[in-house]
């Protein structure tokens, strides 16, 4: 329990926080501490004066630790200061970490409205550390899902979707090219193939007596070569032949999916610009 001396700093810590006084509410937050070394929400909000107004996030994530370690029963301060301090390790471009401090504070409530803004920013630490457009989408989603007006989440969302749009080509050539692969044996007249490989064996047994080996190791040999012939017969006749062909196709197919996405980059940088442009415009109209 907080003294009243304490709890009465605070609030007056709260009063002048409010007023932008940042120098006089960390003296009243750093006296209430010093009353009462466990008091989570003094560390939680001296920290917010100094991520916030002091621009200071190496100090903020101290106290937001703090905070985490002494209101461990308290869900809004562990809540609030996991969110925190996943923001200050983003300004430092900590992002692995600032993940697992916006995971954390989701976990305590990730339906609640005000974990909206948390997706929010976990979908922007995701985008950097791990280049997972997936789990950015995903999360600027259910940010929109749990604050509809999110507008800043709905602009984020849009840009993801255009730049996954436009590595979709890399991904069909991943993809060609394991095809360029198959596509030769898949087009293959099998029944062709079978008519060799028979004959093949056939032409072997020629070699032997009456049909059946004697045990003089004398159908050995042509055996083995009779059908190496065959083999060799089917790869240059039809498995070489058709892969050629599919490799051709499919690298015209690669130039045009090339073509087209740096089609479609273009087009969007276009559209993109025509947009700030009128938005600039609109601006200027209602500024005069």
């Amino acid at each position: 329990m907080v003294g009243e001396k304490a709890l009465d700093l605070y609030n007056r810590a709260v009063t002048l926080e409010e007023s932008g006084d940042s120098e006089d509410a960390i003296a009243a937050l750093n006296e209430a501490i010093r009353i009462e070394p466990n008091f989570a929400e003094a560390y939680c909000l001296r920290g917010s004066i100094y991520r916030t107004q002091r621009r200071d996030p190496n100090k903020a994530i101290p106290d937001y630790g703090q905070a985490i370690a002494f209101g461990a029963d308290d869900n809004n301060i562990l809540r609030m200061s996991h969110h925190e301090r996943g923001l200050c390790l983003c300004a430092l471009n900590l992002f692995g970490e600032a993940v697992s401090d916006f995971t954390k504070a989701i976990d305590l409530a990730p339906d609640d409205a005000l974990s909206a803004e948390t997706y929010f920013y976990r979908a922007g630490a995701y985008h950097k550390t791990e280049d997972d457009l997936d789990k950015t989408i995903a999360d600027l989603r259910q940010a929109i899902t749990l604050k509809p007006d999110y507008a800043e989440a709905q602009n984020a969302l849009d840009t993801i979707l255009r730049e996954k749009e436009q590595r979709e080509p890399s991904a069909k050539i991943k993809r060609s090219l394991i095809v360029v692969f198959t596509l030769g044996i898949a087009s293959i007249p099998f029944s062709d193939v079978w008519w060799h490989i028979k004959y093949g064996f056939k032409d072997a047994r020629s070699s032997y007596s009456d049909g059946e080996y004697k045990g003089d190791g004398k159908g050995c040999a042509p055996l083995f070569f009779t059908t190496l012939f065959h083999i060799v017969f089917v790869l240059v006749r039809w498995i070489i032949p058709y892969m050629v062909c599919g490799f051709i196709f499919h690298v015209f197919r690669l130039i045009y999916l090339l073509i087209a996405g740096i089609v479609k980059a273009i087009k969007g940088q276009i559209e993109s610009s025509r947009a700030k442009k009128a938005a600039a415009s609109a601006d200027s109209q209602e500024g005069s």
